[in-house]
């Protein structure tokens, strides 16, 4: 191989003294990645399997010398896990808070198309056990629509019980109710409850706007405990009227509720129940 060019540069200066050295340094690494050389005309090109010597286990795969690991495993190896996530491979958040894992262990977590927010333990939403929010928001800020019309709802015209609320129309699950009855109305063509109603994430198309509860839920549970970061600071519709020209919002700046008149165009982040 001395009579070919070498691609490697080992940045030695000249020296007659370190001739030996400079092959013996060849020798070695060429041995060490265990490379072979091929000629082609007058380069030596050198191939290398950075995979040859990792081990990537529960079900890893090694790209480019590197572990790239399933749901719920880490580490170079993917000898690490999340026992939750994992978990949530083969049960459900309800069947899991039932086995003794807290319900705060599960907030963020993937699942059924969204993070988790809200389980629950106490049958309020019929035939379901929870609710999601979709991983990122639409893709433009809507208005809420129906301006100076007032929907058959139930008006929320009082500041919320939190941390979960009790009022109905306002309830974690209820913005399913909300969103089919404002869609009743023609005047929420285009707006932020029909552009739920419309979302898709590839997988699930049964989206619709969360209640004013929900959306606080959503705040507090994700936003404000630091298990999900890409809201920022911005009021988000929530599915609950205020009045015939306003309707309510929830600030991710602090969670505050602010009614909006329906004309104002904000953030809308889908729900769905699992």
């Amino acid at each position: 191989m001395q009579n070919y060019k070498s691609s490697l540069n080992l940045s030695l200066n000249y020296n007659p003294n370190m001739k030996s050295i400079k092959l013996l340094i060849i020798l070695l690494i060429t041995l060490a990645l265990n490379v072979s050389c091929k000629k082609d005309d007058d380069i030596v090109v050198i191939e290398m399997d950075l995979c040859e010597n990792v081990t990537c286990f529960n079900g890893g795969n090694c790209v480019t010398g590197t572990c790239e690991c399933p749901s719920g495993y880490s580490g170079e190896q993917c000898e690490l896990y999340t026992p939750v996530v994992v978990r949530l491979l083969n049960e459900t958040p309800l069947e899991l808070v039932e086995s003794g894992i807290s319900i705060d262990s599960l907030h963020g977590k993937l699942y059924a198309g969204g993070y988790i927010f809200y389980i629950d333990t106490e049958d309020i939403i019929e035939g379901k056990e929870g609710l999601v929010c979709a991983l990122t928001n639409l893709d433009q800020r809507y208005k809420w629509g129906c301006d100076e019309e007032d929907i058959d709802l139930f008006n929320l015209t009082s500041d919320p019980i939190y941390p979960e609320e009790t009022a109905q129309g306002a309830r974690p699950g209820d913005g399913i109710m909300n969103t089919l009855q404002i869609l009743n109305s023609p005047c929420a063509s285009g707006h932020a409850a029909d552009a739920c109603a419309n979302y898709s994430d590839g997988v699930y198309d049964d989206w619709f706007l969360p209640s004013r509860g929900g959306m606080f839920l959503i705040y507090y549970n994700l936003e404000a405990r630091g298990h999900v970061d890409n809201f920022g600071n911005d009021s988000y519709w929530t599915s609950n009227e205020q009045r015939d020209i306003g309707a309510w919002a929830v600030s991710f700046a602090g969670g505050t509720p602010t009614a909006y008149l329906k004309a104002s165009s904000l953030k809308v982040r889908p729900v769905r129940a699992f």
